[in-house]
């Protein structure tokens, strides 16, 4: 008999730098079990600097990067999403137009603009935050939490978001 075929696409968008850097270790773990894994009919992986913008790198180092639109384009709502950062950052970098600390960078739109058309695009979807619960105190990361389904990056926090992408 032959075997069940998941057909499971996964966009993976992960937070690199900063205050992520104590959980690059794990984030680069997760990564690596995920594109290893044969569970997905399709898997992707992308990244970004505190908040999505109308861009996000093809590299850890944030030097390559690739709009956010050509994702869209390319990489359909037939997609789950999973979204791994702390979601803490300045204020000033979900909310305000130009409000990104990037030097290299210009955003005419704000990433709260930018992470509601995310969500908008992905309606399957959920955030995997390392950080213990009890520190998703920040502004941001409850203005994101609202956004997105957000679970601990634990294995049953994991398991829970997983189920909760059906």
């Amino acid at each position: 008999k032959p075997e069940a075929r998941n057909d499971m696409r996964v966009l993976l968008l992960m937070d690199v730098g900063g205050t992520m850097d104590p959980y690059a270790m794990l984030v680069s773990q997760l990564f690596s079990a995920a594109h290893a894994s044969s569970h997905f009919k399709d898997f992707q992986f992308f990244y970004f600097h505190n908040c999505v913008y109308s861009h996000v790198y093809t590299d850890m180092a944030r030097f390559k990067k690739i709009p956010t639109t050509d994702i869209f384009r390319k990489y359909s709502d037939k997609y789950r999403l999973i979204v791994v950062g702390d979601a803490a950052m300045h204020p000033g970098e979900l909310l305000w137009e130009n409000g990104i600390i990037d030097y290299r960078a210009h955003e005419a739109k704000s990433g709260l603009y930018w992470m509601k058309q995310v969500m908008a695009h992905y309606p399957k979807r959920l955030w995997l935050n390392p950080e213990p619960k009890a520190y998703w105190y920040a502004e941001t990361t409850q203005i994101i939490s609202r956004l997105f389904p957000m679970f601990p990056l634990t294995i049953d926090g994991l398991e829970d978001g997983l189920k909760s992408l059906g």
